[in-house]
């Protein structure tokens, strides 16, 4: 059997509880809130796709050419959330012939470029 003790005072007690209260008050609300991430929109099928890419000005093919995944690399034109996560890109022809990469993480749109050349 194992017997712990400690000589303390009441005041000092007290002050462990309610530090113990904080702590858990603390890590029990960032567990719930998760990160906060103005998100562009829902996505996961071509039609949410094909409409968020019409709201920011490019006439596409219903049909995407090209999807790959890669990760977002850790720059400050990118939100924080999704620095080092793996996301898919998703591009698509516009109907002047040139290429705009939708990116998407876990059915949801971070935003839309054209894609470069070269």
């Amino acid at each position: 059997m194992f017997v712990w003790s400690m000589k303390t005072t009441r005041p000092r007690l007290a002050a462990y509880g309610v530090a113990l209260g904080l702590l858990l008050t603390v890590m029990f609300a960032a567990g719930r809130s998760g990160p906060r991430v103005q998100t562009a929109g829902a996505g996961g099928d071509d039609a949410a796709r094909v409409s968020y890419l019409k709201e920011q000005g490019y006439e596409v093919e219903p049909q995407w050419v090209d999807v790959r995944e890669w990760i977002v690399p850790d720059t400050d034109s990118v939100p924080a959330a999704y620095r080092g996560k793996r996301v898919k890109c998703f591009a698509y022809r516009t109907k002047s012939g040139d290429t705009v990469c939708l990116y998407e993480y876990n059915g949801t749109i971070i935003t839309a470029h054209p894609q470069s050349e070269g």
